[in-house]
């Protein structure tokens, strides 16, 4: 591994910038493998696996507003995360780390694999004979568990012993997967379960498939919408799944320091000020 940096200021420290980059080559990962039976284990703990990282971080910072009364402050940092898997063993292509995170190679790590629906080429879904949607075979990769891309926004303003402060976070690129929702399936408390309410439905954007790799439109097929229709929804975890993108304040404070004159003629406090702090 290495890294490397760069800082500097500008204009009397009025505007500072940090950039770095970091460069991780592990080999050697320990992960649980599949033993033989015949052994009278299942599984077997191994040094396997090889992960390449790449960490790109940039700051910027400076005063705006500098002057005796005023005092405006910015800053803003950026980081990307390139965390892929270059090697697992014995010719495996991924490895279940925990629930629906796995270890994928060529991926990003963690990767989130999850059940999905079959469709046919243009997408659709593959309804059967009973109105069910299909299940497809296998699982698909949404992406990275971790968001690759991280971003912070921080203000801070002060005049006459007041200041006012606010922090911003930003998540992009990443997943999340939700074990709440299948119980809101099963329990008809999601809202999908009360989209056709809770009767026989065409499923949108469905087809049924006339003869083999053939499908038509599906018009008339019904789908049960009960409550074991729903809960087998509930465990097609594309359904389960989302996005975990975001951007949110942070922290806003607002603070006064007690004037030192409100402090003289005593030896106990030197300094004081009051403050209040929301945290999302």
């Amino acid at each position: 591994s290495y890294e490397a940096g760069i800082q500097f200021g500008l204009f009397n420290n009025r505007l500072n910038f940090d950039g770095a980059y970091v460069y991780s080559d592990s080999d050697g990962q320990i992960f649980n493998s599949t033993a033989s039976r015949a052994t009278g284990y299942n599984v077997k703990v191994i040094n396997a696996g090889r992960l390449v990282n790449n960490i790109f971080e940039l700051s910027l910072n400076g005063d705006i507003i500098r002057s005796n009364e005023v005092k405006w402050n910015m800053g803003v940092n950026f980081t990307y995360i390139k965390n892929i898997v270059k090697d697992l063993s014995e010719g495996l292509t991924n490895i279940n780390n925990f629930r629906q995170s796995y270890a994928v190679k060529g991926e990003q790590y963690p990767s989130l694999l999850v059940s999905d629906y079959a469709k046919d080429p243009q997408g659709r879904v593959i309804i059967d004979a009973n109105g069910e949607p299909m299940k497809a075979q296998g699982t698909t990769n949404l992406g990275a568990l971790i968001p690759p891309y991280l971003m912070g926004l921080s203000t801070g303003v002060s005049y006459k012993g007041f200041s006012l402060n606010a922090q911003l976070d930003w998540r992009m690129g990443g997943w999340l997967y939700s074990e709440i929702i299948p119980r809101m399936y099963s329990a008809g408390t999601h809202p999908a379960t009360v989209q056709y309410d809770r009767q026989p439905f065409v499923w949108p954007n469905s087809v049924i498939e006339t003869a083999p790799g053939v499908y038509a439109e599906n018009t008339n097929r019904l789908s049960k919408g009960d409550q074991a229709f729903w809960t087998k929804q509930g465990e097609i975890q594309i359904n389960t799944a989302a996005k975990s993108d975001f951007l949110k304040l942070r922290e806003l404070s607002l603070n006064y320091a007690v004037p030192s004159k409100f402090l003289a003629g005593q030896k106990v406090i030197r300094q004081a000020s009051l403050g209040l702090v929301a945290n999302n």
